[in-house]
C-alpha cells in the first residue's frame, strides 16, 4: 500500500509506543521536535530540533541514510514536520509518535534527561567553582560580541566532526543566544556519551540578568554599558 498524501507529500503514519521503539532499535534516527524546555525528558538517543528550526537546524545533525521517526509537540504537527525535511532532502521519515512523549512513559519505557539550566544557575555554578566548561556555539560574530569568561566555542554546525575536542570528564554545558542551538548541541553531546546541560535563554538572559560578558558590552545597573575586555 502506499502511504497517504497531501497533495504531493506523504503523511507520515501515527506509532504506538512499541512499534516506535521497534523502529529505533532497528537504526531508525529519532527527531524530537518539541520546544527546548520540554527536551529535559526524552527519548534516548534523540536528537532536539524545534519544529520551526527543521529548514536551518536538521542538516547539521541528521543523516540521509537512515529512517526517521518523529517526537512532535502537537499530533497536527506531523504534515508540517514531514514538509519541512522534504524540503531539505530527507524524504525517509517513517512516522511519529502517537500520543506523544506521554504514552511512551505511561507505558514505563525508559526517559533520558538533559539538564536545563537558567543564567542564574550557571552563574551560580561557576561561582562555586564547579567544574564546568561553558560551550558556546554561536557563530564567531555573536561570540565577539560577548561570551562569557572562560568559554570554548565550536559552532554547532561543526560540532559533529569535532567532538574529540569537547573533553568528555567535565559537565558540558551549551549555550547560544536564546536556547534554541544549545539544544540542538545537548542533544548531539547526550547522544555520543557526554554529560550535557542546555542554558535556557541563552546569552539573552545572561545580559538581561546583567551578568558580565567579555568582547562586548553589558547593560550595567541604573541602563548604564560598562565594557568588558577579553
Amino acid at each position: 500500500l502506499k502511504p497517504p498524501v497531501l497533495g504531493s507529500l506523504p503523511i507520515p503514519k501515527p506509532l504506538s509506543p512499541g512499534e516506535f521503539r521497534r523502529s529505533a532499535e532497528a537504526g531508525a534516527v529519532i527527531l524530537d521536535t518539541r520546544q527546548p524546555a520540554a527536551f529535559g525528558a526524552h527519548i534516548p538517543k534523540s536528537y532536539s530540533v524545534r519544529l520551526d528550526r527543521i529548514p536551518v537546524f536538521a542538516g547539521w545533525v541528521l543523516p540521509y541514510d537512515r529512517l526517521i521517526l518523529l517526537v512532535l509537540e502537537r499530533e497536527g504537527d506531523a504534515v508540517a514536520a514531514a514538509r519541512c525535511l522534504i524540503r531539505q532532502g530527507y524524504d525517509n521519515v517513517g512516522g511519529y509518535l502517537r500520543g506523544g512523549i506521554e504514552e511512551w512513559y505511561n507505558e514505563g519505557l525508559p526517559l533520558a534527561h538533559l539538564g536545563l539550566l537558567s543564567a542564574q544557575e550557571l552563574k551560580d555554578g561557576l561561582d562555586e567553582g564547579r567544574d564546568l566548561l561553558v560551550l558556546d556555539v554561536r557563530e564567531k560574530r555573536e561570540w565577539d560580541e560577548g561570551h562569557i569568561a572562560g568559554a570554548r566555542r565550536i559552532y554547532v554546525g561543526h560540532l559533529k566532526e569535532r567532538l574529540g575536542e569537547v573533553p568528555r570528564g567535565r559537565e558540558i554545558v551549551v549555550i547560544c543566544s536564546s536556547g534554541n542551538r544549545s539544544t540542538v548541541a545537548a542533544s548531539l553531546l547526550l547522544r555520543e556519551g557526554f554529560r550535557a546541560s542546555s542554558v535556557l535563554g541563552g546569552m539573552n538572559s545572561w545580559r538581561a540578568a546583567g551578568f558580565q560578558v567579555g568582547g562586548g558590552k553589558v547593560k550595567a545597573e541604573g541602563g548604564r554599558y560598562a565594557f568588558n575586555p577579553l
